[in-house]
Parts: structure tokens; sequence; C-alpha cells
């Protein structure tokens, strides 16, 4: 019973994920454009307000047009009111937060760790489908995910030892600022974006110094295969293509994640 519960707030939480995905893209380019209108607290006003809306015509949503998966099922993925398609991906959103709360609450019961790791994939879903629409990985995220990861280490709350997370910030930043350095000297533009630094900050900090290496390497190679995809698919992908990195690195440390827990 309490396993069924933690998947319908899993359920919920993806379906208040679906509205930050949605928004605060939206405010986070009106604070580069209006810098002294905009801080924290607009963002999370932006969040929550108004109401939930149907992106395609505007309308507000009623409260049966809000129920995670069960509305999209019922509504046949058409809006109700201007019966344009409503994309898989509101559905699968909720379903992919619920099943990390579900591995996360099987794996570690009801202690701090899961309230911690239900956060940190959270952030993840959020910040891996920001990224694919807008080529953005907010600050107000990613600094906070750091934030949240060094607290959580520092008591103790996760495995990851205090060092390791220090060690992990400092190469999580470190190599792929290096990196990207090195391959303006060469190619006059950059390779990564700096939110890409402060993702992989991230991610080191809460799954150790260990896992910088492996996620970067292996994101990489993952990046060069999708690229090489693409032109096969008749994309014109070259070394000036913008490409979202995020979704890479949250990808690998999704699976690094769950091979040390399973085995």
């Amino acid at each position: 019973m309490l396993s069924f519960a933690i998947i319908i707030l899993g359920l919920i939480v993806g379906s208040f994920l679906n509205v930050v995905i949605y928004r605060l893209p939206k405010a986070v380019i009106k604070q580069y454009k209006y810098p002294s209108q905009y801080h924290f607290l607009n963002l999370l006003n932006v969040i929550s307000t108004p109401r939930s809306f149907a992106p395609c015509c505007k309308k507000q949503l009623s409260w049966f047009e809000n129920i995670p998966v069960l509305s999209w099922a019922l509504l046949q993925g058409r809006c109700h009111y201007c019966k344009k398609p409503i994309s898989f991906r509101y559905p699968l959103i909720e379903i992919l937060t619920a099943t990390f709360f579900y591995i996360c609450f099987n794996k570690y019961g009801l202690s701090p760790a899961t309230f911690l790791w239900v956060i940190f994939f959270s952030y993840l879903i959020t910040l891996f489908f920001i990224d694919i629409d807008t080529f953005l990985l907010p600050d107000v995220l990613t600094i906070s995910l750091s934030i949240l990861g060094l607290t959580a280490s520092c008591f103790e709350w996760i495995s990851t030892p205090i060092e390791s997370a220090l060690l992990g910030l400092t190469l999580g930043y470190g190599l792929p600022w290096s990196v990207n350095k090195i391959y303006y000297a060469w190619r006059k533009h950059d390779g990564f974006g700096a939110g890409d630094f402060k993702l992989l900050a991230a991610l080191g900090i809460w799954l150790g110094w260990k896992s910088v290496i492996p996620i970067l390497f292996t994101s990489a190679v993952l990046a060069i295969i999708y690229a090489l995809f693409l032109n096969l698919m008749g994309q014109k992908i070259n070394l000036k293509t913008q490409l979202p990195y995020g979704p890479f690195l949250i990808t690998v440390s999704v699976l690094l994640f769950f091979s040390n827990i399973f085995y």
C-alpha cells in the first residue's frame, strides 16, 4: 500500500515537473533580458501562476484534465477544447518520475536518502527536457542541486563522503571548463556551455569524484554517436552545430547510479 502511495506521489510530482519544464525557461529568458526586474522569487511566481492551461489554445484546465496520465489517456491524447494533439511527453515525464520514486523507495525505504534521491532525479528530469527544448541549463536548478548535494553529503544523508563530493565539484566543473578553453583556442567558439560545467559539478557532488571522468567520457561518446546518426538521417551536423549536451550527461549519470545500486 505504501509503495502505491509513493507511485501516486511520483505521478503528481511528475505533473508539476511538466509545468516547471514549460514555464521556467521563459522566466529565465526574461531574467536575462531584464535582470533588474527578475530574481529568484519572480521565478517561483512564474512557475506557480497562472493556473494550468493548455499550451495549444491557452484554455484554463479543470481538475479532471489535470489528473496525471489518466487525463491524457481519457482525452485520447488530444486537447479537450481545440482537439489538437497533446504530446506523449507529458505522461512520459509523469511515469518516469513515478518510476524513480518507486526505485528509490524500494532501495532506501522511508529514510532521508529516499527523499533526497527523488529530489535529485526530479531535478535531472527537469534539466533533461529543458535542455532539449531550449539549450538552457538554468543556474537556479544546477546551483541549487549542488548546494543540496553538498548539504546532504555533509550531514551524511547520502553515502557520498563530503571529501568525494567536494572533489567531484572541483573535477566536474574544472575538467569540462579546461577542455572548453582548449577547444576555444583551437576553434574560436565554445564546445561546452557554462551550464554543462555546473551540471557536471552537481553530478560529481552527488555521485562522487570517481564518477566524473566516466560521465564526461561516455556522454561525449554518446553525443558523437548521436551526431553521426543525425548525419545519416540527412541532417548536416558539424563542429559548429549546437547540440544539447545536458541530456547525455544526465543519461550516463542515471545509468551509473543504477549500476551502483543494483550490482
